[in-house]
């Protein structure tokens, strides 16, 4: 039969096509169904999720100080009791760092490619992050933050953008903070001696580097990177079945969402793995 009246297939497939899609197929191999075993698929339209920011709260960062420092009249005996602790960027929670502007969870730039920079404070930082979990997330009271899968996409790159900004503005502030660390240790040594020569005991002091001892404390406050984990969990089958669980679900998804908002399927299973 001629080629030009197959009915399958009216050009030819020549090695070189052969090749490539071998080639093709090695780089990205289709999974390997097994098409003569079924298995039964439990699918939902939300996923559990856990966040955690990290590196933002810098105003609210303590230096643990020794009890000796700022109470040495206390007896030997007692200064186990007694813990003293210094927000040493408490004065600074209206320090502004410019960073990249967010509009609708993505960078906003010129028409020149640059980023378009906007003057935060750490409480516009925290805010921008609650604004993005109340956009995306819901509270399940008692189970924790669900997510739909139609919009875990965006909430990624969303978060990712925030982490760009957490990131650029954590920089910005230690670079402050670390230009205004030599004032601030010299402020708290001044308390620690002036409440010394107001102490009976102020010659339990006189072996101790005072300064060093605060500058210690104070530079341990740079080891927090900035940056936002996310965990992702299934919600599982049971779930379904449990009053409390499906309960909650109702009081924090909106109903026309929660129409068909699991489904069970038949499927080929994957070769190899188990039942």
């Amino acid at each position: 039969m001629l080629l030009g009246n197959a009915e399958i297939g009216c050009r030819t497939f020549t090695p070189e096509q052969v090749a490539k899609t071998i080639a093709a197929l090695k780089e990205n191999p289709p999974a390997p169904f097994d098409l003569s075993v079924q298995t039964r698929v439990f699918s939902t339209k939300f996923q559990f999720v856990e966040t955690e920011l990290r590196g933002a709260a810098w105003t609210t960062r303590e230096v643990k100080i020794s009890s000796l420092l700022l109470n040495p009249d206390v007896l030997e005996d007692l200064q186990e009791l007694f813990e003293t602790r210094v927000r040493p960027f408490s004065a600074q929670a209206n320090l502004a760092v410019e960073v990249p502007t967010l509009v609708q969870g993505k960078i906003a730039y010129t028409r020149d490619g640059e980023p378009i920079l906007s003057p935060m404070t750490q409480a516009d930082i925290e805010k921008g992050w609650k604004e993005i979990l109340k956009r995306y997330l819901r509270r399940l009271e008692g189970f924790g933050w669900l997510i739909s899968r139609a919009e875990k996409q965006a909430f990624e790159a969303t978060v990712a953008a925030y982490e760009t900004v957490l990131k650029q503005w954590v920089a910005g502030f230690r670079k402050v903070a670390a230009d205004d660390e030599e004032t601030l240790a010299n402020q708290l040594v001044d308390i620690i001696k002036g409440r010394a020569q107001r102490s009976t005991a102020n010659d339990r002091l006189k072996d101790i580097d005072i300064k060093a001892t605060v500058a210690a404390g104070i530079q341990k406050l740079r080891v927090t990177e900035p940056s936002v984990k996310l965990v992702f969990k299934e919600i599982s089958w049971e779930s379904t079945r449990d009053g409390e669980f499906t309960n909650a679900l109702r009081k924090a998804v909106p109903a026309e969402q929660l129409k068909d908002w699991f489904e069970v399927f038949t499927a080929a299973r994957e070769r190899g793995s188990s039942s």
